[in-house]
């Protein structure tokens, strides 16, 4: 009597699932590391000088107006003022949602500084 020897067969899905899973991992992980809330942002009725000035401000941090090593950050405060002065107070309220902290943070600082005028005029 001759022994049959039985090959173990794998099937296509045993052999594919785990090359699959992977990709789809890397996919998932590429999506979750390149999304930036702030390119859903909605920008419906925000004049576009603000919104330029903003996308700008975004990157630079809030300073007293001297940075690193002495150098002076005029640019920087100056632009703030500005976005503070022109924008109106529904711009500012929307820029509250805004992603970014410092752009929340000159929305928040335009509020208090037109409350704060409003309250000096009466």
């Amino acid at each position: 009597m001759k022994k049959q020897i039985k090959h173990n067969q794998k099937s296509t899905f045993s052999i594919l699932f785990p090359i699959l899973t992977i990709v789809l991992i890397g996919i998932v992980t590429v999506i979750i590391t390149n999304h930036e809330p702030k390119q859903f942002y909605n920008w419906t009725e925000i004049r576009t000088e603000i919104k330029d000035s903003i996308q700008v401000s975004e990157s630079r941090g809030i300073t007293s107006g001297v940075g690193r090593m002495g150098i002076s950050t005029k640019n920087e405060v100056d632009r703030r003022k500005w976005i503070m002065k022109n924008a109106t107070n529904y711009e500012l309220q929307k820029l509250t949602e805004f992603p970014n902290g410092n752009v929340k943070a000159i929305a928040y600082e335009g509020l208090l500084r037109n409350v704060t005028l409003h309250k000096e005029q009466s």
